[in-house]
C-alpha cells in the first residue's frame, strides 16, 4: 500500500516538473513564427525592432531578402542583412571567391555591401554566358556559310534575245526587196571595202550607195557559178 502511494507521488512530481519546463510560448514568439511562415508577403519593415528582424530575416531566401530591402524606405538594413548576404555569396559562388573578394577589398582599402557584390557577380556571370552564346552563334553562322559556299549553285538560264538580226549585218540593204539583190549588194560593198586605200580610211556610208549597174553585174557574176 505504501509503495503504491510513493509511486503516485513520484509520478505527480515528474509531471509537475515537465509542465514547468515546457512553458507556453510568449506572444512575441508566436508573432515571430507567424511572420516566418509568411515571409513571401513581407515588405516594408522600417518600423520593426532590430532584434525581431535578426530573428526573422535569416529565414529569408535570396529573392525574399532582396524584396524586403528594396521595399523598406527610410531605413538601412545593412547592419542586419550584410552577414546574410555574405552567406548567400559564399553558398552561391564558393568560399574561395568569398575570401578573394575580402582580400581585394582589404588591399584596396574599400568596402562594399555584400548585397552589391552579390548582384555584381550575377551580372558578370550573365554577361560571360551571353558572350559565350554569341561566340557559339557566330561559329555556327561561319560553319553554315562555308557549307553553303561548297554547294553547287544553280544558274538561271538566260532566254535568247527577241531581237532578230537584220539581213546584211551592218550594211543598209533594207531598201532592196529581192534577197538576191541584197546578197549581191553586200558582196559589192565588201569588195569595195577591200579595194579601199590603206592611207585613206573607208567611209562605210559612202559604200552603201553603189549604182544599179554594179549590183546587176554582181548578180550576173554570182549566177555564172550557179549555172
Amino acid at each position: 500500500m505504501r509503495s503504491e502511494v510513493g509511486s503516485r507521488r513520484i509520478g505527480c512530481e515528474f509531471g509537475r516538473n515537465m509542465l514547468m519546463k515546457s512553458e507556453p510560448p510568449s506572444l512575441v514568439d508566436l508573432c515571430v513564427r507567424t511572420v516566418i511562415d509568411n515571409l513571401r508577403y513581407l515588405g516594408d519593415v522600417g518600423g520593426t525592432d532590430p532584434q525581431l528582424l535578426a530573428r526573422i530575416l535569416p529565414h529569408c531566401t535570396v529573392d525574399q531578402l532582396m524584396h524586403i530591402e528594396k521595399s523598406t524606405k527610410g531605413r538601412d538594413l545593412t547592419p542586419i542583412t550584410d552577414d546574410l548576404w555574405k552567406n548567400f555569396y559564399e553558398k552561391e559562388f564558393g568560399i574561395r571567391n568569398t575570401k578573394l573578394v575580402n582580400e581585394r577589398m582589404e588591399d584596396k582599402g574599400v568596402s562594399f555591401r555584400w548585397s552589391q557584390l552579390y548582384e555584381a557577380k550575377l551580372k558578370d556571370i550573365e554577361q560571360a554566358q551571353k558572350k559565350s552564346l554569341d561566340r557559339m552563334k557566330q561559329r555556327y553562322k561561319e560553319t553554315d556559310a562555308r557549307k553553303q559556299s561548297r554547294q553547287v549553285r544553280l544558274c538561271t538560264k538566260v532566254p535568247p534575245s527577241s531581237n532578230k538580226r537584220s539581213f546584211g549585218g551592218s550594211y543598209n540593204v533594207s531598201y532592196l526587196k529581192s534577197n538576191i539583190m541584197k546578197k549581191a549588194k553586200i558582196e559589192a560593198l565588201k569588195r569595195g571595202e577591200k579595194h579601199c586605200s590603206h592611207e585613206e580610211k573607208c567611209n562605210p556610208e559612202r559604200l552603201q550607195y553603189f549604182s544599179l549597174d554594179e549590183a546587176t553585174r554582181a548578180i550576173q557574176w554570182r549566177l555564172c557559178f550557179v549555172f
